[in-house]
């Protein structure tokens, strides 16, 4: 994703063409990132929006030392992981025990041991179906590259049970996973 600072200076200033050819730079990435946090279409396409009209609103605060496709990509998780937050307030939430010590016991790096043939595509539906907050934690951790703590921090969660989720939906992954890598060695 190349910007110049033509357009992000023209984005500064309220200049709508500049703001237009912004968006279309970035729908993709927008999009790619708020599917991956969404339930649906019309949910990613409302988190990418409200995503992006904060980074046109927040362009005075960006530092030109820094990347802008870093800082733009952390400012539409934050929004997703917001508009989730959001929602599971308003729904009950499940306790989990947090067990740091167990789980440091038998946390070992879960490797997918399965056909190389399993499709991109059908690996994010199998992340999709994951529980909302195992999806959450995954994503964060395993796509965009969070720490525990930052994503303990952005989900208002403990670092252990951050680890636990993710624990549980590589779990999740590698069983389905290998039920494909199966199904394909007799022929399904």
């Amino acid at each position: 994703m190349e910007v110049s600072d033509l357009i992000l200076n023209q984005c500064k200033k309220g200049k709508q063409t500049a703001i237009k050819e912004l968006y279309k730079t970035c729908y993709s990435l927008m999009m790619g990132i708020s599917v991956r946090y969404q339930k649906s279409t019309t949910e990613a396409e409302d988190a990418m929006n409200l995503g992006f009209l904060k980074v046109v609103q927040n362009l005075d605060s960006f530092d030109k030392s820094r990347n802008f496709k870093t800082w733009f990509c952390k400012i539409i998780v934050n929004t997703n992981i917001d508009i989730y937050r959001s929602t599971q307030r308003h729904k009950s939430m499940h306790l989990y025990v947090d067990n740091y010590n167990a789980y440091e016991a038998s946390h070992a790096e879960i490797e997918f041991t399965t056909d190389k043939e399993i499709e991109y595509e059908t690996l994010l539906e199998h992340i999709e179906e994951l529980p909302p907050m195992a999806n959450k934690v995954f994503n964060l951790y395993v796509i965009d590259g969070y720490t525990h703590k930052e994503i303990a921090d952005t989900l208002e969660i403990s670092s252990g049970t951050s680890k636990w989720h993710l624990s549980s939906a590589r779990k999740t992954l590698q069983a389905k996973l290998k039920q494909i890598s199966s199904l394909k060695s007799v022929g399904l």
